[in-house]
């Protein structure tokens, strides 16, 4: 099953959940919560991943293996985001067929993958969520925008190579310089 598939399931047991759940949360209101200092590293790290994703919907695995890190490194996150983004917004809690509440279906709707692996749960961002990660992205002033930017720019400052060409355009000294920034994600 590739990517793609993962939307497009006809059978009710992978169909998408909590659809129909609107946290009412616009995207100026995610914006300011991006720049709240609950909005972590972490956080962006798992939405990031998300948004660059076919369909901006993954699994936990699917974004461990392309981002690094273990799959409970994106679920923590997202679940501990969620918390917050709930407590300051005060929205609706979505609650699950036992009336238990959830906090992910307030960042994404999910389901289960209709592929390989039955127990894989699929996560995709809401849309307003969609909207403000791409506004939040075109800003190089953002803190994480930023940071990315300024790794990038220190990182392959030619000057530090001295005059000769071949040492200044060898891919070996770009692999190693990427080697030490290992969670830089690409946009664009």
């Amino acid at each position: 099953m590739n990517d793609s598939d993962l939307v497009t399931s006809t059978n009710p047991r992978y169909q998408w959940l909590y659809e129909d759940y609107d946290p009412n949360i616009t995207v100026d209101k995610w914006l300011e919560l991006f720049a709240d200092s609950d909005f972590k590293e972490n956080i962006f790290k798992v939405l990031n991943g998300l948004y660059l994703s076919t369909n901006r919907c993954a699994s936990c695995r699917q974004l461990a293996d392309r981002f690094g890190g273990s799959p409970n490194f994106y679920n923590n996150n997202a679940s501990a985001f969620a918390k917050k983004v709930q407590a300051k917004t005060n929205c609706p809690f979505p609650k699950d067929e036992h009336g238990e509440n959830k906090y992910w279906p307030i960042l994404f709707i999910g389901k289960r993958d209709d592929g390989e692996d039955k127990d894989r749960f699929v996560w995709k961002l809401r849309k307003n969520l969609e909207a403000a990660l791409d506004k939040y992205l075109q800003d190089p002033s953002n803190r994480f925008v930023k940071d990315v930017s300024s790794i990038m720019s220190s990182s392959f400052n030619l000057s530090d190579k001295g005059n000769n060409l071949a040492e200044q355009y060898s891919t070996s000294y770009y692999v190693e310089k990427l080697k030490k920034y290992k969670n830089i994600i690409f946009h664009g």
